[in-house]
């Protein structure tokens, strides 16, 4: 496994030795490098102080057209890698280095659109993540790496983090039998929304092993057993906002979706606001829109779940073209 400490005081070490030595020309290459290293460092769970200030007070103003443009490149990489699997079903021995050098890249990509004041820039890193999210399988080898940082780093739910546990749980889910021998692995479980969960679901199985069945064919879901879902896998987020949510079905004189809103996974703090104004619905059932508020909703359920047209959306209605989207699977963990 990689030491992400070892692995980044390394590279902070070469990156100042090199800087010194390259014309200002052809810096932008490590400057992009040298933004990125910084990013990682911010988000350690254990701070490197003794690595942060030399980079930092070596760090110079980076144009928004240059992070653009190495963000971007990330973009295709991550294109190209995918392209690749797709053409050829037996790549060849150097495709696992390719495979982890898009990693990296993607990973850099993440780091710099996430931390970048430009919204130029954070449009293409958003861009780069839902990407990601939906070619997530092409990782695979690779998943060793996550793991690590997902450990090295403090909990959070920005697109690095994110894109870490997703290749992290994409590998260990593949490791395992109910999963491993799929022939088409490609949109595995861990990025799946509700209603792909919703469609397949037996409540006698492990979530993990939804990747093999067919949908329900139109039989509806009892709200019993969206009940045992949720409790089985409660974690989820919504793409693009950083924000997960944790979703649990009560019943009493009438069932309800408890919807509560956090900063991190597996978070028993208080609720995030972030979402605060924003509107959820239950599209098939014809519940909602409610609004979230103290980083909450409630969404009363039919007697029975529609599972042909079951959509968990949610929408900023402040924002200007804002469409609805669904939540996604946060975790299989």
């Amino acid at each position: 496994m990689p030491v992400v400490r070892e692995y980044l005081e390394d590279k902070v070490q070469w990156w100042l030795a090199t800087i010194e030595q390259v014309p200002d020309a052809a810096k932008a290459p490590l400057r992009a490098a040298g933004q990125a290293l910084y990013g990682h460092l911010q988000r350690l769970r254990e701070p490197m102080i003794e690595l942060v200030e030399p980079l930092r007070a070596k760090l110079e103003p980076f144009e928004p057209a240059q992070e653009r443009y190495f963000v971007e490149r990330a973009v295709a990489d991550l294109a190209a890698l995918a392209t690749e699997l797709d053409a050829d079903d037996s790549p060849d021995e150097d495709f696992e280095n390719r495979e982890v050098e898009a990693f990296y890249s993607v990973l850099d990509g993440l780091v710099l659109g996430a931390d970048s004041q430009d919204e130029s820039v954070r449009e293409v890193g958003r861009r780069l993540f839902n990407q990601a999210v939906s070619e997530v399988s092409v990782f695979s080898v690779a998943g060793i790496h996550a793991d690590a940082y997902d450990q090295a780093y403090a909990p959070g739910t920005d697109w690095p983090r994110l894109f870490c546990r997703m290749v992290a749980d994409h590998a260990e889910a593949m490791a395992d039998p109910a999963t491993r021998d799929f022939e088409d692995v490609r949109g595995l479980v861990a990025v799946q929304p509700l209603s792909w969960y919703v469609a397949r679901w037996q409540p006698q199985e492990s979530p993990m092993a939804l990747a093999a069945r067919t949908p329900r064919e139109g039989r509806p879901l009892s709200v019993e057993d969206l009940q045992i879902l949720l409790e089985k896998s409660p974690w989820w987020y919504v793409p693009r906002t950083g924000r997960c949510l944790k979703l649990s079905v009560t019943i009493g004189l009438r069932p309800l979706l408890q919807i509560e809103v956090f900063s991190e996974f597996d978070g028993d703090g208080e609720r995030d606001r972030g979402l605060d104004g924003w509107q959820v619905q239950l599209r098939s059932a014809g519940k909602g829109p409610v609004t979230i508020q103290d980083g909450q909703a409630r969404l009363e359920l039919p007697d029975s779940i529609p599972v042909t047209t079951f959509r968990l959306e949610f929408l900023d209605p402040r924002a200007a073209q804002s469409q609805w989207i669904e939540c996604l699977k946060a975790t299989l963990r």
